[in-house]
C-alpha cells in the first residue's frame, strides 16, 4: 500500500503505521493475547480467562514486550523507504493529530475520527477516515459491562485531616446516586426527560431535539447540552447500563440498539453495514467470528487490588526504568537476534531486582 500511495493528496509522506504511545494498546486488543489494558502496572489479566500475567518478564504475554517487537518489525521494513515514521520516538501528541488529520498514516493503533471529520465538512459524502478492521484476529472493545463509570478511574481521596468527612461520603453518595446520574446523562426530569404514566422513562419532544443537535455537533451555547457539559461522562459512579430502580437502564435512551441504528451518521460505518448487509458495524465483526470484552470484568478488579507495600513499589519503579531506558534499542534492532539480545539483558536485570516476588504478592490479592 506505502508503494502505491508514498505520499498524500497533499505532498506529505505517509508511514505504515502510526501511534500516540508505545504502552501496548495496539496489542492488547490482539485475539492471540486478550490483555485488559486498564490494569495496574504491567500485570494483565486475560480477558476471557482472567489469567494474570507478568508483563515485565513474561514476554509472550505482555502487551509491551509485543508492541516492542511489533515496532521493530515495522521499522526494519520501513527504514530503508522511510515508511517507518521515526518521528514516532520524539513527536508531541499535537504533532501526532495533525498526520492523522493529513491521513499520512496508512494504520493506527486505535479509530482516529479528525480525519474523517475534516474531510466530511468538504465532502458529505466522503468515505475517507479511519476504521477497525472487521477482522476475528482483533478483539473489539464493546458491549463491556463495567460494573463502575468513569469516576473511580481517577483517583478520589478524602484528606485524614478534613472535618468534613461526611460532607465529602455525601458527595460520593451522590456520584452513585442512579438518579443524579440519569440527570448528569439526561437533564433535568420533567424539562427534557420524564416518566409516562406506566413509569417508562421517555425523552421529552423538547429533550429529543436538543440531544440530537448536541449529537449532530451543535456548538450553540443555548443548546441545552452544549450547557450541560462534559461532565456528564467523567462524573459519575455508576454505568450508563447500569439498572436503575425504575427497572430500566440508567441510561435508558442510549443503551439499545435501535437508537445505535438511528443515530449512526458516519458514512464509513454505513458502508461497511452496507457491504456486509448488517445493521451495525459490529455486527459484521461478530459475522467473520470476531470476539468482544463484554466479559471482561478486569477494570472493575483492578480498581479493587490492594496496594503494594514501598519496598515493592520501588521494585515496580526500577523495572520500569530499566524498560525505559532500552525501547529505543528495542525498536531500532536490526535483527531479531539483535532484539532478543537486548529484551533477555533487560529481563534478566528485572528479575535480580526481585521483580517475580512482587508479582507473586501481587497475584495472591
Amino acid at each position: 500500500m506505502h508503494e502505491k500511495h508514498p505520499f498524500t493528496e497533499e505532498g506529505y509522506p505517509t508511514y505504515l503505521f502510526g501511534t500516540s504511545s508505545f504502552t501496548g494498546y495496539d496489542t492488547a486488543f490482539r485475539a492471540e493475547l486478550s490483555l485488559d489494558y486498564w490494569v495496574p502496572y504491567k500485570y494483565q489479566n486475560n480477558i476471557f480467562t482472567n489469567e494474570i500475567y507478568d508483563g515485565y518478564v513474561d514476554t509472550n504475554h505482555s502487551m509491551w514486550w509485543a508492541v516492542m517487537a511489533w515496532h521493530n518489525k515495522l521499522y526494519r521494513a520501513g527504514k530503508e523507504n522511510g515508511s517507518y515514521d521515526m518521528e514516532l520516538l520524539t513527536q508531541s501528541r499535537a504533532q501526532y493529530d495533525e498526520k492523522c488529520i493529513r491521513g499520512q498514516y496508512l494504520g493506527l493503533q486505535s479509530v482516529n475520527n479528525a480525519l474523517y471529520n475534516n474531510r466530511v465538512k468538504e465532502d458529505p459524502d466522503t468515505l475517507i477516515g479511519y476504521n477497525a478492521v472487521i477482522t476475528p484476529a482483533t478483539n473489539y472493545y464493546t458491549n463491556v459491562y463495567q460494573l463502575l463509570g468513569n469516576g473511580p478511574g481517577y483517583m478520589w481521596f478524602i484528606s485524614a485531616n478534613t472535618p468534613h468527612v461526611k460532607e465529602a461520603l455525601s458527595l460520593f453518595n451522590c456520584m452513585a446516586d442512579p438518579n443524579v446520574v440519569r440527570e448528569t446523562l439526561y437533564g433535568r426530569q420533567g424539562v427534557t426527560w420524564d416518566w409516562d404514566a406506566d413509569g417508562v422513562p421517555y425523552m421529552t419532544e423538547y429533550g429529543q431535539e436538543q440531544r440530537s443537535a448536541y449529537i449532530a455537533g451543535s456548538t450553540d451555547p443555548d443548546n441545552y447540552f452544549v450547557y450541560w457539559g462534559t461532565i456528564r461522562t467523567n462524573f459519575p459512579l455508576l454505568r450508563d447500563n447500569t439498572t436503575h430502580p425504575d427497572g430500566y437502564p440508567v441510561g435508558f435512551a442510549t443503551v439499545s440498539r435501535d437508537y445505535s441504528i438511528a443515530t449512526m451518521s458516519k458514512n464509513i460505518s454505513k458502508d461497511i453495514c452496507a457491504h456486509y448487509g448488517v445493521e451495525l458495524p459490529t455486527d459484521a465483526f461478530y459475522l467473520v467470528g470476531g470476539l468482544d470484552f463484554r466479559n471482561d470484568c478486569g477494570e472493575a478488579i483492578a480498581s479493587c487490588m490492594s496496594d503494594l507495600n514501598k519496598e515493592q513499589l520501588r521494585i515496580i519503579s526500577e523495572s520500569e526504568a530499566i524498560l525505559d531506558s532500552v525501547w529505543a534499542e528495542l525498536i531500532m534492532a536490526e535483527t531479531d537476534g539483535e532484539r532478543n539480545a537486548i529484551r533477555d539483558d533487560a529481563v534478566r536485570r528485572i528479575i535480580e531486582l526481585g521483580e517475580p516476588e512482587v508479582f507473586e504478592a501481587y497475584r495472591q490479592q
